[in-house]
């Protein structure tokens, strides 16, 4: 067999969920909450925003949507179920890799809807793109976010604090073999 068809059955392996994985689910044991389960490579994403409201986060909008809670950056980085956290900048790059590649739809693959965000306490950009909290280091009141316009992503960093913004979770755990 040659290299180019041992790279590719290895991606399929790696990047393409099977209908099995799709319907693994999840259930949060604070609140009852069950999600679905996408496994990608080494990880296993919620495949849902999550909707946990922390005692932080309690006041803060739930969409009927689907589009779950929407957290202060601050609230974010505590806001995953026990053995889930947020993901890093370099596991958001890898899939958005992957998908300019046409290894997979992420927006698909991860069934991301176009929440928006909450600017000033206000919802913005409904229907236009959702934002997601990394696991990243805030400095300054910069933290890198993930941004998706549907087909597009991309990772960049600007002043969240002073906007008050609130952006939904994608949570993470890696796979115990």
């Amino acid at each position: 067999m040659n290299n180019f068809l041992i790279s590719y059955f290895i991606s399929l392996i790696l990047f393409f969920p099977t209908a099995e994985e799709k319907t693994k689910s999840f259930t949060d044991q604070r609140d009852g909450n069950t999600y679905s389960i996408v496994q990608l490579h080494e990880l296993q994403w919620l495949g849902e925003n999550l909707r946990y409201r922390s005692p932080s986060a309690k006041d803060t909008l739930v969409s009927p949507q689907g589009c779950g809670v929407f957290y202060l950056v601050e609230d974010a980085k505590k806001a995953c179920p026990k053995g889930w956290r947020l993901p890093t900048e370099k596991e958001v790059s890898a899939l958005i890799k992957a998908d300019k590649k046409g290894k997979i739809h992420l927006s698909d693959t991860l069934n991301i809807l176009l929440c928006g965000r909450i600017d000033y306490d206000k919802q913005a950009k409904q229907g236009e793109q959702n934002t997601f909290w990394l696991n990243e280091t805030m400095e300054n009141g910069h933290v890198t976010h993930w941004h998706t316009f549907g087909k597009e992503n991309e990772l960049h960093s600007h002043d969240v604090v002073n906007a008050k913004r609130k952006f939904p979770l994608r949570c993470v755990c890696e796979i115990i073999n």
